[in-house]
């Protein structure tokens, strides 16, 4: 996104610069107000806010309002820690909004005020408000937060739009995020085209692809590791851009970036002696600088792209890449939530670019789901689990905590109940079928570190042990998170942003080896194996090997290296044989990813307690013939041969599960209307209770698919005919309306009503298979409001529609 102004941009950063340089909290909430009147042409204001009643210790007596303009007010709070909580800033929130009544900017500073929060809550009086940030560190790049402060001027100064409107604008990833997306896909195109090497047919370029692709993939990790200092070259933190004006200094005329520095660098970071190779190595500090041993298999040796013979990557293509797509954005490490957003390319953009950008994944169907869309459906899955663990508990007390409804009457988890909620949180196994970039993986992760924060009412921001938030999110994706995908590179894409959210946490100066995630995100297809079924550890396992010894044995190799790495592998490895040995059945095909084997330890205790997923859309016309044969012999309950690729993740989803287990989606809402769907609601109604469908008002939620979409959530096993499904149409977008207090209308139907309104299996289609007839689901959604009210006033009268309504030709 352009900078406006290159006037007002350069007035903002000297500005900002200012308030940095202030020695004290006084004399920085001046040259605040100096930045807001006489640069941003808001008014004077100046008065204090109690915050004694907001109750966080980083937050001060008072906080004070120090600018405003047409009922948008600046608040300014030093705070008394060295970090911005989210914690403090929520509870700054509720008090300032109570006392001002206007649309906030609340600005905060760190103790030593080398970091400036500008936060803007998008709905301060939501039951759950969401924040958006501009982040400004001393000494870091700041051209995000100045280009959208200047422009948020220049909206309001040059474009007549209201100051709201333009905070609003100001205060919006999305700008930031589109201008990301596109300046990556011209960067990235622009390098393929230079890098030499590859043969110019389709073999070649697929070649050329993956090999560009992990380039940038491990540029970018590197980008975004390198804000946690933990790489300089002579002593300079911007690391990257320190080795590139290193290598341009000494430029022969036979050096080459790539071969000469980044080549060594890769193989430091993940290295066979699993140590730091530059620490006692002059030589290798001088060519790389002071790099650690980071593991992970983003980095590790692969023949096939890093000992390639006559390729050649020209210095051109990563002069581009600092220029063009590094330099202009703001990189964070924080991975926002929902719920607290920082404006600026965070990790989650790694599965965004992944996605939508430059894999050409849409051509399999697959799209990238909203952050809001994730942590919806994370938060009604696991409003379903925790009533099946915990049957006491009351479900308006579930979906209080779950949803953070920290409202004065809201009801709360009681005292007693407290530690079966939170072995629940420890048990909970969970699975993304197609799990694309991790989005779901990542979502889950961050849901249960906020649950078990609100549970114990802990607040990790203000944990002194900086070890805690990385432990704690190590034994998640440990004990609670599984993915599979066919694509091998979307499972590296979900492995790195696991690594990203683990570095993000870890506040030491010495980065522990990143994880081995092998057996947390795995390749494989998702569909083509035998049925996974609850087994009994004497039944499959032999006398060597158990479940529990199994997944003991992966989660040592979790946090392995070194030869102890290669050891637990190779046990793995023989168990998993045995395994296959015991089973005595037919064979996974090939790329398969065989549940039985795979995830062995999560099926002998019964199956996964969650399962979501945004499927592939894919249509029955470009599902090859070998592999629709053997998807018809695998799903013939749920499927026909003109069902979409998704109805048959919708059963595999089912079969992954325990008895009681819930399965949340979101996919096409073709199932609930075309002919195929009938077979696969007969199928859902016969195995599983479907709590409820969502479909949202406004139609094609993917922007980059002409698709639309609904969300389901079910629960394994065989209703009664008085369980009730909840038809609940959104009035907004799914990112906007899913939220605690959107609104909705909601339609119930109990199964029997349901399987009255389903297929008849008396009625056949032409094949003699597949079910045919009246179909339920769209006829609740997407009726005009007409029926909404006939149906709500006269369901059980038979009365003339001229009598009740105005009738009209047209």
């Amino acid at each position: 996104m352009p900078i406006a102004n290159i006037h007002d941009a350069h007035e903002v950063d000297t500005a900002l610069q200012r308030i940095l340089d202030a020695p004290d909290h006084e004399r920085r909430a001046q040259q605040a107000r100096r930045l807001f009147i006489e640069t941003l042409d808001f008014d004077l204001a100046d008065n204090l806010i109690p915050l004694h009643t907001a109750a966080h210790p980083a937050l001060p007596r008072d906080a004070r309002r120090i600018a405003t303009r047409d009922r948008v007010s600046l608040a300014y709070i030093p705070l008394a820690a060295d970090r911005v909580p989210a914690a403090a800033v929520r509870a700054a929130l509720k008090t300032i909004s109570a006392a001002l009544n206007d649309d906030l900017i609340m600005l905060f500073t760190t103790s030593a005020g080398d970091q400036l929060h500008f936060v803007h809550p998008a709905d301060p009086y939501a039951a759950r408000p969401r924040l958006r940030r501009l982040v400004i560190r001393q000494g870091e790049s700041r051209r995000t937060p100045v280009q959208q402060l200047a422009n948020m001027w220049h909206d309001y100064g040059i474009q007549n739009k209201t100051t709201l409107d333009a905070m609003r604008q100001a205060f919006s990833v999305e700008p930031v995020t589109h201008a990301f997306f596109t300046d990556y896909r011209r960067v990235f195109d622009r390098a393929k085209q230079a890098i030499a090497g590859f043969p110019h047919d389709a073999p070649g370029e697929e070649r050329l692809h993956i090999f560009a692709q992990t380039l940038f993939n491990r540029l970018m990790f590197i980008y975004f590791v390198q804000r946690k200092g933990w790489l300089s070259y002579n002593g300079n933190p911007d690391y990257l851009q320190a080795l590139w004006n290193e290598h341009q200094v000494r430029l022969d005329a036979d050096k080459n970036f790539y071969t000469d520095r980044l080549q060594p660098l890769f193989a430091a970071l993940n290295n066979p002696q699993s140590r730091d190779v530059t620490r006692n190595n002059p030589v290798m500090r001088q060519l790389i600088g002071e790099v650690p041993f980071l593991n992970g298999g983003l980095f590790e040796n692969n023949p096939d792209l890093d000992d390639l013979q006559g390729v050649a990557v020209p210095d051109e293509v990563f002069g581009s890449i600092l220029k063009d797509l590094f330099d202009p954005y703001n990189f964070t490490v924080a991975e926002s939530t929902p719920y607290d957003q920082e404006v600026a390319v965070d990790p989650e953009m790694l599965g965004k670019v992944f996605e939508e950008l430059v894999t050409g994944r849409h051509e399999s169907g697959s799209y990238y789901t909203p952050r809001e869309v994730v942590a919806f459906m994370c938060r009604e899955a696991l409003k379903g689990y925790i009533q099946t663990q915990c049957p006491d508990l009351a479900p308006d007390a579930i979906a209080a905590f779950v949803d953070g409804d920290d409202a004065p009457d809201a009801p709360a988890i009681p005292r007693s109940l407290k530690p079966a909620v939170s072995k629940a949180l420890d048990d909970v196994r969970v699975v993304d079928p197609a799990c694309g970039s991790g989005a779901y993986l990542l979502g889950m992760m961050q849901e249960l570190i906020d649950l078990r924060d609100r549970l114990f009412n802990e607040n990790a921001d203000d944990d002194p042990d900086p070890r805690d938030e990385y432990n704690r999110k190590l034994h998640i994706i440990g004990n609670n998170l599984y993915g599979v995908d066919k694509d091998d590179f979307a499972v590296n894409i979900a492995q790195l942003r696991l690594w990203l959210s683990l570095a993000i946490d870890y506040r030491g100066d010495d980065p522990p080896p990143l994880p081995n995630l092998d057996f947390k995100a795995a390749p494989g297809d998702s569909l083509l194996a035998p049925a996974p079924k609850p087994i009994l550890q004497t039944d499959i396992f032999t006398d060597r090997i158990s479940a529990d010894k199994l997944g003991d044995l992966k989660n040592q190799y979790l946090r392995s290296h070194g030869d102890q790495k290669r050891r637990l592998a190779s046990e793995i490895k023989t168990a998993e044989q045995q395994l296959r040995l015991a089973l005595g059945d037919a064979a996974a095909p090939a790329g398969a990813a065989d549940w039985r084997i795979l995830f062995a330890e999560v099926f002998a205790r019964g199956g996964f307690d969650i399962a979501l997923a945004n499927p592939p859309y894919v249509r029955q016309e470009a599902i090859p013939p070998a592999q629709k044969k053997a998807l018809a012999t695998l799903y013939p309950q749920a499927a026909v041969k003109r069902s979409d690729l998704y109805c048959y993740f919708y059963a595999r989803a089912l079969e992954l599960l325990r008895e009681g287990g819930v399965h949340a989606f979101i996919c096409s809402n073709s199932w609930l209307d075309v002919g195929y769907g009938a077979k696969l609601q007969q199928y859902l109604l016969n195995n599983a209770r479907i709590t409820a469908i969502y479909e949202s008002a406004v139609e094609r939620q993917f922007s980059t698919a002409a698709i639309n979409t609904i969300i389901s959530i079910a629960r394994k096993g065989k209703p009664s005919d008085h369980a009730t499904t909840e038809f609940v149409q959104l009035q907004d977008e799914f990112e906007k309306a899913t939220a605690p207090d959107g609104d909705k209308r909601v339609i119930s139907k109990t199964a029997a009503q349901l399987r009255a309104a389903g297929s008849d299996p008396a009625k056949r289609g032409k094949s003699g298979s597949a079910y045919v007839g009246d179909k339920w689901g769209g006829k609740y959604l997407r009726a005009p409001d007409i029926y909404h009210r006939i149906l709500d006033k006269y369901a059980h009268k038979l009365v003339r529609l001229g009598d009740i309504a105005t009738i009209r030709r047209g």
